[in-house]
């Protein structure tokens, strides 16, 4: 009788489960379920857990590293974001010295590490991902859409600009800059801006309609097709000046991704373009940092450094075009205030901040003490200090970068391919000046971008591009010796 050995433990065969379940949780953060960040974090924590259990046998050490590679300025991020003095003082936050601030890096890396192991899941397809993630947002955007439409009427915003809802005889903030919005499992009125983001990056939609293939994907076209035209719907019949501004800023990042995927352009000319604009860009915020420094109640001995900061910012207002660009428009005014000793104080680690609000209730309102700059470049440095602000610039470049090698990946579809770069770029376009961390009319809590859903789901999918990144590497990497045994063998039988 033979003796049979102890038989492995091998959860291979539940990763369908797995995958499905994964789809699910993609879900619920997209459609915003709970609107709550710790959920999302137990979730996704459990989500790492169960798909190690299902691929550990295809998890290499090599990819560990460069999941390790990866983490390392997301979990510097978080760690300064939970540590920030915005975080431990500011009483708005609604993690306002809570233990629960532990969640911040956990929930951020385990997402992150999320989307990276579903790579290695062959039964997780991106395109049905993708089409989760897009309806599930679309649900939601047509929810919002629906209520505030019938609170206030299709274009308000123009026809009721300057009008005011009255509570207990006290004027509300006027009713061009409200909507409503599904908060959890209730409506609360929402700033625009805060309304807007959803169907601005529900837009990127738009782009697979190029791609899918009508015959072969009837069904996946027509609804590509409806979440666009649901996204310009609810986008254009509550529109104003600056989310007009941000949906042409997202429109044209579109386009741009569109060009670059279907026009054969010079690849080296592209990425000098790209290096030329970054480095633009850099010297600006530069220009535009050393401009805000007014230098109160720095040491004596740092005289020399304020005379020569004062000789920069006069220079800047006696030439028309940069005081212009730095100065005097609005966007300037947002920002000044935040960068203002962000670099020599205690504000490099966060800021505190009273967020005002007006209670109907009590019939008072609440002053700023700073505002927000609705843009998350510059409320990272609120929220998370300078060096958080850097570390999550950080991020951006190496997600973005994993994007780039994962679009010219051929044996992925191209919509997918295309739908990623589009949606990751739609949101962190219209968050570079309208994301509003404080998007609530009647409430002061306080809502950074790492608390987003929307930003979730774009740090997964920087994660699974990187993911299927390293795969293609290894699976390239072991096909060399393959192929040079097969060289030896010939040689041999021949002899």
């Amino acid at each position: 009788m033979e003796q049979t050995g102890k038989k492995r433990l091998d959860f291979s065969s539940y990763a369908k489960a797995v995958g499905f379940l994964l789809l699910e949780v993609l879900a619920f953060i997209s459609f915003g379920l709970g609107h709550s960040f710790v959920f999302y974090s137990i979730l996704s924590l459990v989500m790492v857990a169960l798909i190690v259990l299902v691929s550990y046998r295809q998890i290499k050490t090599d990819g560990l590293m460069n999941l390790a590679i990866f983490l390392f300025p997301l979990l510097i991020y978080g760690v300064l974001s939970a540590l920030s003095f915005f975080a431990l003082e500011e009483t708005s936050f609604i993690f306002y010295k809570s233990p629960l601030l532990i969640f911040v890096p956990l929930g951020l890396a385990s997402f992150a590490a999320c989307g990276y192991l579903a790579a290695n899941i062959e039964s997780f397809d991106l395109k049905k991902a993708l089409l989760v993630i897009y309806g599930a947002l679309a649900i939601y955007v047509l929810i919002n859409f629906i209520a505030t439409m019938v609170q206030f009427g299709p274009l308000y915003t123009v026809r009721y600009k300057g009008y005011s809802l009255y509570y207990n005889g006290k004027p509300s903030p006027t009713i061009d800059t409200m909507a409503y919005g599904l908060i959890g499992f209730q409506f609360a009125e929402v700033s625009i801006e805060y309304y807007s983001l959803f169907p601005s990056v529900l837009l990127s939609s738009v782009l697979a309609i190029s791609f899918v293939k009508i015959k072969e994907e009837k069904k996946t076209f027509i609804a590509y097709c409806a979440f666009a035209v649901l996204a310009l719907l609810a986008i254009f019949l509550a529109i104003t000046r600056i989310t007009a501004i941000s949906t042409v800023l997202v429109i044209l990042a579109l386009i741009v991704i569109f060009i670059l995927k279907t026009v054969k352009l010079n690849k080296k000319v592209v990425k000098y373009v790209f290096i030329t604009l970054g480095a633009l860009v850099g010297i600006g915020f530069v220009m535009f940092a050393l401009n805000s420094q007014y230098l109160y109640g720095m040491d004596i001995q740092a005289d020399g450094i304020k005379s020569l900061i004062s000789k920069f910012r006069d220079f800047i207002a006696g030439n028309s075009l940069f005081n212009r660009l730095f100065n005097t428009n609005a966007l300037s005014q947002r920002y000044i205030g935040l960068l203002d000793g962000s670099f020599y104080t205690s504000k490099a680690f966060g800021w505190v901040f009273q967020e005002a609000g007006w209670y109907p209730e009590l019939g008072i309102e609440i002053k700023y003490a700073i505002e927000s700059s609705n843009s998350w470049l510059f409320d990272n440095i609120l929220t998370s200090g300078i060096f958080g602000a850097i570390f999550f610039i950080v991020l951006l470049v190496i997600g973005y970068k994993a994007i780039v090698k994962f679009m010219a990946n051929e044996e992925e579809l191209d919509y997918t391919k295309i739908l990623v770069a589009g949606f990751v770029t739609a949101f962190f376009m219209y968050s570079l000046i309208n994301f509003d961390m404080t998007p609530f009319i009647f409430h002061s809590d306080i809502h950074p971008i790492y608390l987003s859903g929307l930003f979730m789901i774009c740090v997964f999918l920087f994660l699974y591009c990187y993911g299927r990144n390293s795969l293609k590497k290894a699976e390239a990497k072991k096909e060399e010796p393959k192929e040079e045994g097969n060289i030896i063998e010939e040689v041999t039988i021949d002899e």
